[in-house]
């Protein structure tokens, strides 16, 4: 029967209905989505199916979904339990159980980034699979970036969690990080992978006050790029690499990077990577709603100081 009614939600969901909400399933999730750029794959079937902005349904055990470049999906797994899915992420949740009376399981694997919080729930048994550790407990706010090919991170902004991997278990407090699967990191908001990255692996420079250069930062290393934003006079700068020409340092900005020119910047830095002129292709959100900014903001900052972050919805 659970099997027929899933399959009857993903036909309703490919039809494009919007704004419909089921009833609670203790072994479904409920899944919201905000922009378009969703999509499901059911159990023991094979097809990807869209899923239109602003519906939601359940997410039941065995099924996949996954988000593009602007996608976005909130799962809810009982009261005060959630996770926001952000974009170029893929989500399975391989198995949901809350029935009274028997605790609750959740194991579930994670590719890309999301924002969970999970409250205080007796009995829960966490099974949270990402690159190279599990989330075998938790009690809070956490974000974790496990995106194939970068450095893993797991940073706590409220209670604390336990991850288990190949060097045995780790245990993370509010203001600290796990960086690369083995370096617990203790640093101030936003708890974002790429401040992880600046503290651990950038190498320390200052903003130079004596030249005449706009000290902006750019998404790109030359003068053709978009500005990013701007740095204060003699504010510190994580610097991450240097292009190949040598004229431009990628350096930690926000709650990603961005290329300063390297006149601008006073380093003794020695033997940088080299880095391929590029522009950088940072996560952003659209149109973020007040809920989901309460999610996001220990780990990507403000709208306001992180415009680079939240972007308004797109027109069309």
């Amino acid at each position: 029967m659970g099997h027929r009614l899933r399959l009857l939600f993903g036909m309703v969901w490919l039809l494009g209905l919007t704004g419909w909400t089921v009833s609670a399933d203790p072994y479904a999730a409920v899944l919201g989505v905000t922009p378009a750029g969703v999509a499901v794959e059911r159990a023991h079937t094979e097809a990807w199916l869209p899923l239109a902005a602003g519906s939601s349904g359940p997410l039941g055990s065995g099924d996949r979904l996954r988000t593009d470049g602007e996608g976005r999906a909130l799962l809810t797994y009982w009261e005060g339990a959630r996770t926001l899915i952000l974009p170029d992420s893929t989500f399975a949740l391989d198995d949901l159980d809350v029935s009274a009376g028997r605790g609750v399981r959740l194991a579930a694997s994670l590719t890309g980034v999301a924002v969970h919080a999970i409250p205080s729930t007796p009995g829960l048994a966490l099974d949270l699979a990402l690159e190279g550790v599990t989330v075998t407990q938790a009690e809070g706010l956490f974000a974790t970036w496990a995106d194939a090919g970068q450095p893993l991170g797991v940073t706590v902004a409220e209670g604390r969690i336990t991850l288990a991997g190949d060097r045995g278990p780790v245990e993370l407090a509010a203001g600290q990080g796990l960086y690369a699967d083995s370096e617990v990191v203790d640093f101030d908001p936003p708890w974002n992978l790429a401040r992880m990255q600046g503290i651990r692996e950038g190498c320390p420079g200052l903003v130079d006050t004596d030249t005449d250069v706009p000290l902006r930062v750019r998404i790109g290393p030359g003068m053709g790029y978009v500005v990013m934003g701007v740095f204060g006079e003699s504010q510190a700068v994580p610097i991450m690499g240097v292009n190949e020409s040598g004229g431009w340092y990628r350096i930690q900005f926000l709650s990603g990077y961005g290329w300063m020119l390297r006149l601008a910047i006073q380093t003794n830095c020695q033997n940088l990577p080299v880095l391929p002129d590029a522009a950088e292709a940072p996560r952003f959100v659209l149109g973020a709603s007040q809920d989901e900014e309460a999610l996001l903001r220990p780990f990507f900052g403000t709208p306001r100081a992180n415009p680079w972050f939240y972007r308004p919805e797109l027109a069309g």
